[in-house]
């Protein structure tokens, strides 16, 4: 064990927090959870700044984004034609980047200003003071950020001073080594000016792009894409509330079957969410789901496949609350729930070597005239010849009404009605 923990590269073993269950079921979550949600090893802040912006050059970038400061990214704005200026573009202010707000992408402490060096003029370089204009923040252990070429002048903070996240560091400028105004924006592992950069992702943007606008839960965006922090909607979040203590109590239709289903929302002292269904005989369903000011997610579905709970894990695998209604956004699920014993037996053996069956899914959600309708297309890759339960939909719509929650769920296969629920207390 020792071994296994002073190794220095992840390899093929995969490590477990915490107590579970089978080693099948513990390389399931581990597998899915790392596919699904940030790498605890991994710093997650988020964009530092407003509207749609334009990454010039990513990490790895052919410019400068190489060797030890391969892991940063360079912030631009265009318009719809693709151009980064007004008028000639001759002077840094009819560049549409210079003079926006930069903003404090996480929680932290101010640890160096610099504010006291010229823009340079539209298409030449400072090599002498590379980073220009900055501001550096620690934010906890060994982790910093680096927000560089800012206008001279313009920071709003202080050394010594703490910043809360989306606090307004400073303006953009064209200081440093900028040819024209783009913002310079790296973590690193010390305080120092040109440090190393470390590996990180951002959290909740979406993506332009030209087929619509992808929201992103966490990623590394890459040259080329247009990306904007994600903006939220209170109501939205009210509409998809599984707030504790909440019951539901279901009239479900499938096919000749008629049934009652009761669901019951927990919390345990730790803050770990649940959705348990009430049954006096046989083995309760559970979905467990996390949620905070962004997002709701759902974790992890355990029960037969056929339970009204195993649809709201496939309808609801995740919900951004966002306020452009016009988002898609895909995710990766387990099968295991909804698999035949047959086809479960087999994909437990070749686990440690691949997924057998995929299940991924992509949602989008609208308003209506009675709430928020979440609207999931479900697709499977399978190499096997049997695999899930005829049950399992192809697309799911789930209703929800503010501070109700879901309210209707519908699925359907073939385009069939294949299962319709409506909440009845």
């Amino acid at each position: 064990l020792f071994v296994v923990m002073v190794r220095t590269g992840k390899g093929a073993l995969e490590l477990v927090n915490g107590e579970w269950e089978t080693p099948e079921s513990n390389l399931n979550r581990a597998r899915y959870r790392h596919e699904r949600y940030p790498d605890p090893a991994v710093p997650v802040v988020y964009l530092p700044v407003s509207g749609r912006w334009m990454i010039s050059q990513g990490p790895d970038g052919e410019h400068t984004h190489q060797g030890a400061w391969a892991h940063a990214w360079d912030f631009e704005v265009d318009d719809e034609k693709g151009k980064k200026h007004r008028n000639g573009g001759t002077t840094p202010d009819d560049f549409y980047a210079y003079d926006a707000p930069v903003y404090a992408p996480a929680d932290g402490k101010v640890v160096r200003v610099v504010d006291a060096i010229e823009d340079n003029p539209v298409g030449e370089v400072d090599t002498a003071n590379n980073w220009g204009n900055l501001v550096i923040l620690w934010h906890s252990g060994q982790v910093y950020s680096a927000l560089c070429h800012l206008k001279k002048g313009s920071i709003a903070v202080a050394e010594g001073q703490p910043v809360v996240r989306g606090q307004i560091l400073g303006k953009l400028g064209n200081s440093g080594r900028s040819p024209i105004p783009h913002l310079h924006y790296q973590l690193q592992a010390s305080p120092e000016i040109g440090a190393p950069t470390l590996k990180g992702e951002f959290l909740h943007y979406v993506v332009e792009n030209g087929h619509g606008k992808q929201y992103v839960t966490h990623g590394v965006p890459d040259l080329g894409q247009e990306v904007v922090p994600l903006a939220t909607d209170e109501n939205v979040r009210r509409a998809v509330t599984l707030a504790p203590g909440r019951e539901w109590t279901w009239a479900v239709s499938r096919g000749a079957e008629r049934f009652e289903e009761t669901w019951e929302s927990r919390i345990d002292p730790l803050g770990a969410r649940k959705i348990v269904e009430k049954r006096k005989r046989g083995q309760a369903a559970s979905l467990s789901f996390y949620a905070d000011d962004a997002y709701m997610t759902a974790l992890e579905y355990e029960g037969a496949s056929r339970r009204l709970l195993g649809l709201l894990y496939l309808g609801l695998p995740r919900v951004p609350f966002a306020k452009d209604h016009d988002l898609t956004w895909s995710d990766n699920l387990s099968a295991a729930a909804f698999l035949n014993p047959a086809a479960n037996l087999l994909r437990d053996l070749f686990l440690p070597v691949r997924e057998l069956v995929r299940m991924r899914s992509h949602s989008s959600m609208r308003w209506a005239e009675h709430g928020l309708v979440v609207t999931t297309h479900l697709e499977i890759n399978s190499d096997l010849p049997f695999t899930v339960d005829r049950a399992v939909p192809e697309r799911i719509e789930v209703h929800c009404i503010p501070d109700m929650g879901p309210v209707a769920i519908r699925a359907y296969r073939n385009d069939h009605l294949i299962c319709q629920a409506d909440l009845i207390s």
